[in-house]
């Protein structure tokens, strides 16, 4: 019995050694050939950008294992940097351009048999004219959804920071709500009705951070703020929302508004 099964055990080991050499052995001999290179979906990502040279987009293939690629850009000067761990992933900055262009993203995959396929991509990038601290200073008029709106933003505390001032403790933003509501925002409270807003002036990037906005009288009443959007030259667009509470989960109105410098 005993010999029996160590003939067994025999069988066993042999025929799991024989699969394994014979499978790297496959392995070895596969023909890379095969891997036919094809980019599936081609290439994703932003198809309109502001030409700022400051700010990466994101775009990306579908990722193979074995593959490597490769990125270019023709239509516009650029900066790319791939994903270090995945080479189908890269971020491009187009170089800041004060005219509209149009650019053409091409990405190559190559095989690890060699063989390679493309994709191309086309981006319309927006002229970008940027402006100083200073220039933000100054009358600015657009219209909402309640009529017109006029506002004198000045200077921040914080480095490139405006204010959007409220007047009479009725704000510039969402003024035909509160005009309409009767309410005024009171001092000693929060941004007492001020929108501070953040310029990236390289990016082109607005941000309200959400902030207590102030209390309103007759109430008293708490509201709270946020808001982002972009400036491009003497033009801002600003997407704002009014809260209730400090959770910002349930906004009770955004509006977004283009105003222009006068």
């Amino acid at each position: 019995m005993k010999n029996l099964l160590k003939y067994i055990g025999f069988v066993v080991v042999a025929g799991l050694l024989f699969t394994v050499f014979n499978s790297c052995e496959e392995e070895n001999d596969y023909d890379f050939n095969k891997i036919v290179p094809k980019i599936v979906g081609g290439i994703s990502g932003p198809s309109e950008v502001l030409a700022t040279g400051a700010k990466a987009e994101v775009y990306k293939v579908l990722h193979r294992g074995g593959s490597t690629y490769a990125w270019s850009i023709s239509g516009s000067d650029a900066t790319i940097v791939q994903d270090p761990e995945f080479g189908s992933i890269a971020n491009i900055a187009f170089a800041q351009s004060s005219v509209a262009k149009a650019a053409v993203i091409t990405v190559t995959e190559t095989t690890m048999g060699g063989l390679t396929a493309s994709a191309t991509y086309d981006v319309s990038l927006s002229a970008f004219a940027p402006l100083t601290w200073d220039d933000f200073v100054g009358t600015w008029s657009g219209e909402d959804e309640d009529g017109p709106v006029t506002f004198d933003a000045v200077k921040g505390t914080e480095e490139n920071t405006i204010i959007i001032p409220a007047v009479d403790g009725i704000p510039a933003l969402f003024y035909g709500i509160y005009s309409g509501w009767g309410e005024s925002f009171q001092p000693g409270f929060g941004n007492e009705g001020n929108a501070i807003v953040e310029v990236d002036l390289a990016t082109g990037d607005l941000t309200i951070a959400p902030n207590y906005w102030g209390q309103t009288l007759p109430g008293p009443y708490d509201y709270f703020l946020y808001g982002s959007g972009y400036y491009n030259g003497p033009v801002m667009t600003l997407t704002y929302s009014l809260n209730f509470d400090d959770t910002y989960s349930d906004d009770y109105v955004v509006y977004t508004t283009v105003f222009t410098k006068q």
